[in-house]
């Protein structure tokens, strides 16, 4: 699968290599809804490709080389991955072993290269590690530190590191990428604005009905409680299906066509049918732009701030969609 508004920084990357320019200490965000996981993976088989590093102008992995082939089975030695779990922190001691691991001669003969992951979950212990190896890094080591707040690292951590960031799809570009992939219609129209940074959920959610957006669609419109989020991005996914419910709802009330929602199950759900038959579209409306506010603000607490009981923030806002969609008799 090919992912368009990834390309910009993958030309970056190429140039700055062609020009000897490449840095060693590589910052790239973390954006899992946007491919950069597989951005960073993409880069890390690049800087290990044998046929790569001989040649500049390769503008991928070979895929054919004893490094690639190693890559592609997932045993590379001289790769290193570190911060795989986002609820757990990265302490001194991964980054010490990882400093040791560095120190050594390349098992291939080429270039090692270490992803860290999660990186604003380093301890301050462990970021004063990584950044001595940062100030000095051993001969042909390449380090790619991803994160979703660059802004919790340490600023002299940050200072080392060279950042290339990542676009998300315009409007068009969306639309046909999905098309591309759907092999159906897809218009470029103001619903598709709420995908912008999420464009693999709008594949999935246009290929197939997901049970965790079916269960929360019918946790508000039939009063059931929701089930309890485990990690951050649970938090934040569950936030994107309840938006998808406000654009939803905003399009069923503008007179939108049912096949072009992001739930088209949700279109014949009974009770909400006698809703939109009431009088009170407008009111509705009034909610649906307080909802999307307020889910749009919850969004940035979780992400800015640590510690936040998300399942609260989560249930808050459901409790008010409930309440104020209970007046429309739709429970």
């Amino acid at each position: 699968m090919k992912f368009p508004w990834l390309r910009g920084t993958w030309m970056q990357l190429l140039q700055s290599r062609q020009h000897n320019r490449l840095p060693h200490a590589i910052g790239i965000p973390w954006l899992p809804e946007l491919a950069t996981d597989k951005l960073l993976d993409q880069i890390a088989q690049w800087l290990l490709c044998t046929e790569a590093g001989r040649n500049p102008e390769l503008k991928k992995a070979c895929g054919t080389c004893k490094s690639c082939l190693l890559w592609q089975s997932g045993s590379h030695p001289d790769f290193y991955r570190l911060g795989e779990e986002e609820d757990k922190s990265l302490g001194v001691d991964v980054v010490r072993k990882l400093q040791t691991q560095l120190a050594s001669s390349a098992n291939q003969g080429g270039n090692k290269v270490a992803l860290i992951t999660f990186a604003e979950k380093l301890t301050t212990q462990a970021a004063n590690a990584l950044l001595k190896t940062l100030e000095e890094p051993p001969s042909n080591t390449y380090i790619i530190v991803a994160s979703a707040r660059f802004s919790q690292l340490l600023p002299t951590l940050r200072s080392r590191l060279q950042f290339y960031p990542v676009q998300r799809p315009g409007l068009e570009e969306l639309a046909d990428w999905l098309q591309t992939y759907t092999e159906q219609p897809v218009a470029a129209e103001t619903w598709l604005q709420s995908w912008l940074s999420r464009p693999l959920s709008a594949l999935q959610k246009l290929t197939s009905d997901t049970e965790q957006g079916d269960t929360l669609w019918r946790v508000v419109l039939e009063g059931k409680t929701p089930a309890k989020t485990k990690t951050e991005s649970q938090a934040l996914s569950q936030l994107n299906e309840l938006e998808h419910l406000v654009r939803d709802l905003q399009w069923l009330v503008s007179g939108g066509a049912q096949q072009y929602m992001l739930n088209p199950q949700l279109g014949s759900h009974n009770r909400l049918l006698e809703l939109l038959n009431l009088q009170e579209a407008g009111l509705l409306n009034e909610h649906c732009q307080q909802w999307s506010t307020l889910i749009r603000t919850t969004r940035q607490r979780l992400t800015a701030q640590a510690g936040l009981n998300q399942q609260l923030l989560l249930q808050q806002i459901i409790t008010d969609m409930q309440t104020k969609l209970g007046v429309f008799n739709v429970r």
